[in-house]
């Protein structure tokens, strides 16, 4: 149901959470200004959470289903009227200390627990298709084919939750939400895999090819934007590099963070490159976004990394078969994203994981 008149309310329910959006973020702007931080925003209004309101019209369904089809965003929607101890439960207790952050750690962990025979809880293999689900016998049948080099496919993404950058709960109003895509990435590895994500913008600078990438601690540099000639550039000397990380990460069930270029930079008329400088948004002036590696498969002559999509509220179109990155022979790796198939991604940089204190 769209309202909820069942519980005597007059209110949708997204007319419900975006109330207290406005309560939690007006007191976490409070907090900000405190720090300094976000002065020109004086206000919290339900104005800046326009997709709340319909944040519940998929709120229905079978939850064993959503869970197989890995959306457990949905699937935490359409059980919260049943399980009062959900985030987001709607049968008039006290909020829950819990959030959909919380709830998606502890499924992964719970799921790596069973897989690996680790609970007293016993369930018998094929318990879901005697209920009458197709489940999991074809899970990885779209991530195929083993490379000439022998990398045979990896598919993390059944133990590995998605997540939006796009968030009101995580990140707050619309205009930080824009600008999370690395953050979200993090969030991802740090609080649902367990890494600690390495690349991070330090002090130490790093000279690729004669360019002083400033901060950039822990990356690896695979190409870079000329943004005069509209071109993007691979550093030949990193890209096998970069590879190799890649399959080093995947192969011990490790997702990785990498960045990529989408569009480039549209110098104006009298622009300057120090004003081009200030309006590019990351230190290497090439990578535009960050999307998570958690797979690799070959196609058609061709190896792909599979990637996470964060800049997407939409699950399906996040963890798409076909958000593939390629790579290609002219030392280029590249794809499109489902959500927007008008774009094409290029790897610039890839980000390293932190394992044991030591960066590997």
């Amino acid at each position: 149901k769209s309202t909820m008149e069942k519980y005597g309310q007059v209110k949708s329910w997204g007319e419900i959470w975006a109330d207290k959006m406005v309560k939690k973020w007006t007191k976490e702007l409070k907090q900000f200004h405190l720090k300094g931080s976000y002065k020109k925003k004086t206000s919290i209004t339900k104005n800046d959470f326009p997709k709340y309101l319909n944040r519940y019209d998929d709120a229905y369904g079978d939850v064993i289903q959503h869970l197989i089809d890995n959306d457990l965003d949905r699937a935490l929607r359409a059980a919260a009227p049943t399980w009062a101890s959900l985030p987001d439960a709607v049968n008039g207790q006290e909020d829950t200390q819990y959030t959909t952050d919380d709830a998606k750690k502890k499924f992964r962990e719970f799921l790596l627990q069973e897989i690996n025979g680790e609970t007293d809880l016993y369930l018998e293999e094929g318990f879901l298709k005697k209920l009458g689900y197709k489940c999991c016998e074809n899970q990885n049948s779209a991530i195929t084919g083993t490379s000439p080099e022998g990398k045979e496919p990896i598919d993390l993404r059944p133990t590995i939750p998605w997540h939006s950058q796009f968030s009101a709960d995580t990140w707050g109003w619309k205009g930080r939400q824009n600008v999370r895509c690395y953050d979200t990435s993090l969030l991802i590895l740090q609080k649902f895999v367990g890494l600690k994500a390495g690349g991070t913008r330090g002090n130490q600078n790093t000279t690729v090819e004669g360019t002083t990438l400033l901060g950039s601690s822990n990356v690896i540099q695979i190409a870079l934007e000329v943004s005069e000639s509209e071109t993007i550039n691979p550093i030949e000397s990193n890209f096998q590099k970069g590879i190799d990380y890649l399959d080093q990460e995947l192969e011990k069930g490790n997702p990785i963070i990498v960045g990529v270029r989408h569009t480039f930079f549209k110098y104006k008329k009298g622009s300057t490159e120090k004003k081009h400088k200030k309006n590019e948004q990351n230190y290497d002036k090439s990578t535009d976004h960050f999307v998570i590696v958690v797979g690799r498969g070959y196609e058609d002559g061709k190896r792909y990394f599979l990637f996470y999509e964060v800049g997407t509220i939409h699950s399906d179109k996040g963890q798409h078969d076909k958000n593939r990155l390629y790579v290609n022979s002219d030392n280029k790796i590249t794809g499109i994203p489902q959500h927007n198939l008008g774009n094409t991604y290029t790897i610039t940089q890839i980000r390293g994981n932190k394992t044991n204190g030591n960066f590997k």
